[in-house]
């Protein structure tokens, strides 16, 4: 199936958010034009004019805006589908409730409902959407055998455990499992006319875009910068992985002819909380930041990523790069 060119037209959800914004951007940067779905117009301004910013006056002619108050609405999407060639599905429920219907039944619903709109438009040829490394397996802290997260890899720890005593990582976990489960049961069964790929990246680090409002998981590293590390003690290590990368990820699977129906993993540098805290003073001596020996625990994992970094041509970014970019950034 033909990738999307320069000129085409892609629309992009979720670009209020912190990585969605990234992804608006670096489509943008190929040379294609972004229809960005938002709900909330006073966020959509906002990410409007980071975008100016960072591309120039010019690249006004190269967005539009469509308000969709309610994704879940049937047929939510059909309008805007309607003259792209490509869907970047970034939005996601990141509350972190405990609430498995609040949280799984609305998204699964929002991705049935984009994927039949997408079905039904001919001329959309790529569709790229945001899961992420808990769709493949949790962090393994301290684990006595090394866990693999790669391609084939699927967290049916997550669906598990929401059946008893479900908590706020293990329902969004199981909610990035069934999300993604939807898609790729999508394409098998329906054939549609498009190539779908998933992203899956582990924490997200790196700058915001110029003026918008910190947020997410960068958003959680700037407050450990600052001496709160309840972010981090809540994650616990893992990997990180810069935004920007996994923004490029995305592009890639539009952009890019001989990639379709697979997933790209994005897991950059194995974290441990001092490990990144000591990051954080190396690229900030002022940082109020101390580690503690309880914050020494490993997650005893590897990622297989050659595929994504074959993709983007080089490395990922280092953890000290991206932190640099983030403390500078705001």
């Amino acid at each position: 199936m033909a990738a999307i060119n320069k000129g085409d037209t892609v629309l992009v959800t979720g670009s209020t958010g912190y990585v969605g914004g990234h992804v608006a951007s670096d489509i943008l940067a190929h040379g294609a034009k972004i229809k960005l779905v938002v709900r909330n117009e006073e966020k959509a301004a906002r990410v409007y004019e980071a975008l100016k910013k960072v591309h120039g006056a010019s690249a006004a002619d190269s967005i539009e805006t469509v308000l969709i108050k309610d994704f879940s609405a049937p047929n939510a999407f059909d309008e805007a589908c309607k003259g792209v060639q490509g869907v970047a599905h970034v939005a996601s429920d990141v509350t972190f409730s405990d609430d498995p219907k609040q949280v799984i039944d609305p998204i699964v619903k929002i991705y049935k409902s984009l994927l039949e709109s997408m079905a039904k438009t001919s001329s959309i040829r790529r569709f790229v959407f945001t899961s992420s490394s808990v769709a493949i397996g949790f962090p393994n802290v301290n684990g006595k055998e090394t866990r693999l997260f790669d391609s084939n890899g699927w967290n049916d720890e997550a669906l598990e455990l929401i059946k008893d005593k479900p908590t706020g990582f293990s329902v969004y976990g199981a909610s990035k499992v069934l999300s993604e489960r939807t898609v790729w049961d999508f394409v098998k069964e329906k054939k549609p006319q498009f190539v779908a790929t998933s992203v899956n990246p582990n924490l997200n680090v790196g700058p915001f875009l110029p003026g918008v409002e910190p947020s997410s998981t960068g958003g959680g590293i700037l407050k450990s910068a600052k001496g709160d590390q309840s972010f981090l003690e809540g994650l616990g290590p893992q990997f990180a992985i810069d935004v920007r990368d996994v923004a490029e990820l995305h592009s890639i699977a539009l952009f890019n002819e001989k990639v379709g129906n697979e997933r790209l993993l994005a897991f950059a540098d194995r974290y441990t909380i001092n490990s990144m805290l000591e990051t954080i003073k190396a690229v900030d001596p002022n940082a109020p930041v101390s580690t503690k020996p309880e914050w020494g625990n490993e997650d005893n994992s590897k990622a297989d990523t050659k595929r994504s970094e074959e993709l983007l041509g080089r490395p990922f970014r280092t953890l000290e790069e991206s932190i640099r970019d983030l403390l500078s950034s705001v």
